[in-house]
């Protein structure tokens, strides 16, 4: 599937899927260091047959990162922040709330999560 993909991001990849990817995708040692112990926010594209370094830093303070990350500690964070300053209406508060007791011993908690980042308040 990866042979055939005309576009592939990768970001930081461990030891084992560095190999692969490289025997796979033709990567050399030098195009290998930008997915090797990288930073969150860079890594390779591959478009076609060209591989391009990226590095994307985007400031934790802003929107679009607490839309981008996968950080969920974060997240819940810095919504406690704004909650405490009274950015956010009581409906949200209730809902973290009940976003982190479901937390603690529930398996389909990435559903709960992925449903809770779809939404727009």
């Amino acid at each position: 599937m990866l042979a055939n993909s005309e576009f592939i991001i990768m970001l930081n990849q461990a030891a084992t899927d560095r190999i692969e990817l490289a025997n796979l995708l033709n990567i050399s040692d030098k195009q290998l260091s930008y997915i090797t112990n990288v930073e969150p926010g860079h890594g390779l594209i591959k478009i076609g047959s060209s591989l391009v370094p990226f590095e994307n830093n985007i400031p934790r303070d802003t929107r679009l990162y607490k839309l981008f990350t996968t950080k969920l500690s974060e997240v819940v964070e810095q919504e406690r922040i704004e909650e405490a300053d009274g950015h956010i209406s009581e409906e949200q508060a209730d809902f973290k709330r009940k976003i982190l007791e479901v937390q603690k011993n529930n398996p389909a908690f990435d559903e709960i999560i992925e449903g809770y980042l779809k939404q727009s308040w």
